[in-house]
């Protein structure tokens, strides 16, 4: 198909748990799309953390 899948399943400490999945037909353009996801994620569910 000519694209790039790129997945990460991160497990915190606390329990949660997230998976990510991206493509692109560009490899680094799919990385950096999964890093921008998963910086998103941490801070998503650091901030649950601190809200309770």
């Amino acid at each position: 198909s000519g694209e790039f899948k790129a997945e990460s399943t991160i497990h915190f400490r606390w329990g949660a748990m997230g998976h990510i999945k991206v493509t692109d037909r560009d490899l680094f353009k799919a990385l950096d799309l999964l890093f921008d996801k998963i910086e998103t994620k941490v801070t998503k569910e650091k901030g649950k953390i601190q809200d309770h």
